[in-house]
């Protein structure tokens, strides 16, 4: 957490540097991989957790593709280093800026609080993206490996 804060400061301050009238959004959208031209009014704000009860509180512009990274082991880091593959909890924001300030704040709070707000949404810590990206068939149909 303290490598990823300062490496976000170092990128900050090279940015201003460099470019002394940049914005702190377009910071921002470079560093959550989102094309300047592209819509990014949207954001979530989520809580992966892993099978043996760790949790992992990230912000994205596009739940349904930063999901899956963490499912399929492409999104690096503490998430994958302690097997955070299980959606429990999300909300959407109606912009970005909001979804990064909400993050920070439940990285504040005690593991009991955010384990109460888990349970509001997901009383059964369940996964809440188990069949996102599965095409449902019918009785005819077969699947393809």
């Amino acid at each position: 957490m303290f490598l990823a804060t300062m490496m976000l400061f170092i990128v900050l301050a090279l940015a201003q540097a460099f470019v002394p009238n940049i914005t702190w959004l377009i910071v921002i959208r470079f560093l959550l991989g989102v094309p300047l031209g592209s819509d990014i009014s949207t954001g979530y704000t989520y809580i992966m957790g892993s099978q043996t009860g760790t949790l992992y509180i990230g912000v994205t512009s596009n739940i349904y593709t930063r999901v899956q990274q963490h499912k399929n082991g492409t999104f690096g880091g503490f998430s994958k280093e302690h097997g955070c593959t299980r959606l429990l909890y999300y909300e959407q924001h109606e912009d970005i800026t909001q979804s990064i300030a909400r993050e920070k704040q439940l990285k504040g709070w005690r593991r009991e609080k955010k384990l109460n707000l888990v349970s509001t949404q997901n009383p059964n810590f369940k996964d809440l993206a188990e069949t996102w990206g599965w095409k449902l068939i019918t009785t005819n149909e077969k699947m393809n490996p």
